[in-house]
């Protein structure tokens, strides 16, 4: 009774998970969709857009720090002489800092600007996540296609070697040579639909959707060359340069440096201040009451100050110094990013022409050796050809297959990320 038990609730917790997962619906996403899915939902986008936020913040609170401050205080004791109290309320305003506050507006607003770039940076790099994401899963999908029908071949050719064997139309070893191309083709398929899955999960990672939750891709239409061509190499590289967030940065930061150099030396000017006072105190005491003495010992106070840096044992002179170093730096890593930039597209141009080559070949070559595997499996059947002969002959094919498959999406990623560059919209 208790074993039924346990298998009843075994049984139960089984139908309950099924209904679960049945519960959730599938998704399904073309390449755009899955990038626009991702832009909104990623979590490193949205700490982004928070960090956007406490950047116009600043801007804002530099702008605050124009208007004066008001403080107020309130003291009151007691003794045995009496009760003693003071009221008051103080004002200041900086009128002149050497232009330091002014150009600490600026450099917020750059800030602020340079964030949008740093986001427009993280969108190009989570895009090239996605596509690869992406076209990982499609390409594994089409090459598990291929894979059901050369393992369905093989175990056809195999159960055949089986009737040919006892029949005593050829030897053991070749029967055995059968069984194990359908074993090595089956672990093929295996490793593909893990191959799959895996990059599947790669994708929901980046859309930051539960691995739980059924996704499908859908496959483009079809793959033209000639949609995909590439266009010259100056176009490629002015219009990379007129738009890649990764200058702007650079920029902004030699913006921001040159901003620091200013706020720096304007620890060398004189300091100029409004400052107000009101208030007034109460003594036990004194003569009057409370009241009398609110109105009577009233102080009103109005002064203009001036702050002289004298010496200050060569501080302002340092952070000069060190601002200007780093300008120069910023300089530099501007020059050295712009740099980088022109050479690695250069690189990468030539790396997608010779992807493109690559993948011609590898289909004239898959087509040819697939030709030929299906010649070599009918001369098998009619007896023609030996064991060793055809699976030579496959492995060639499948080589060949899974070149011409890898060819094919390697050229179609690196195709997509000179878009992704260049800044032009995604599309399947």
């Amino acid at each position: 009774m208790k074993k039924q038990m346990i298998l009843y609730l075994l049984i139960l917790a089984g139908s309950v998970s099924l209904f679960a997962q049945s519960d959730k619906k599938e998704q399904t996403f073309t390449l755009k969709e899955a990038i626009n899915y991702a832009l909104s939902s990623n979590y490193g986008q949205q700490i982004l857009e928070i960090s956007k936020a406490g950047t116009k913040e600043e801007v804002a609170q530099s702008k605050r720090d124009l208007l004066p401050d008001l403080q107020g205080s309130v003291s009151q004791s007691y003794s045995n002489n009496g009760n003693n109290g003071s009221y008051n309320l103080n004002t200041s305003m900086t009128l002149w800092k050497g232009g330091q506050q002014m150009n600490a507006i600026k450099r917020a607003k750059v800030a602020y600007s340079q964030s949008d770039s740093k986001i427009i940076q993280a969108q190009n790099n989570l895009m090239i996540d996605i596509i690869q994401a992406y076209l990982s899963v499609i390409m594994n999908e089409e090459l598990l296609e291929y894979q059901k029908s050369v393992a369905a071949i093989s175990k056809e050719m195999m159960n055949q070697g089986q009737i040919r064997y006892r029949a005593g139309e050829i030897l053991e070893s070749d029967y055995l040579l059968l069984q194990a191309q359908y074993t090595s083709d089956s672990y093929a398929l295996t490793n593909s639909e893990i191959n799959r899955d895996n990059a599947l999960l790669d994708l929901k990672k980046l859309l930051c959707i539960n691995p739980d939750t059924p996704v499908k891709v859908e496959h483009p239409q079809s793959f033209s060359l000639e949609a995909l061509a590439l266009p010259p190499l100056n176009t490629v590289i002015e219009q990379t340069l007129a738009w890649l967030p990764d200058l702007q940065i650079t920029s902004r930061n030699i913006d921001l440096a040159e901003l620091d150099v200013k706020i720096a030396k304007g620890g060398y000017s004189p300091t100029l201040s409004l400052n107000g006072s009101i208030g007034t105190n109460y003594n036990g005491t004194g003569n009057g009451s409370w009241g009398s003495q609110f109105n009577d010992n009233q102080m009103q106070q109005v002064s203009v100050s001036i702050s002289v840096p004298l010496w200050n044992k060569g501080k302002t002179r340092s952070n000069v110094k060190q601002a200007n170093f780093r300008l120069q730096q910023a300089q530099l890593e501007d020059a050295q990013t712009e740099l980088n930039l022109v050479t690695s597209l250069e690189k990468e141009y030539l790396n997608v022409t010779s992807l493109r080559e690559k993948y011609q070949a590898a289909q004239i070559s898959n087509d040819a050796y697939a030709e030929n595997f299906r010649v070599f499996t009918t001369k098998f059947d009619k007896g023609a050809v030996s064991t060793t002969d055809l699976l030579q002959q496959q492995n060639s094919y499948l080589n060949a297959l899974n070149n011409y498959i890898q060819s094919k999406y390697s050229y179609w990623f690196n195709r997509k990320m000179i878009d992704v560059y260049m800044g032009n919209e995604i599309n399947n």
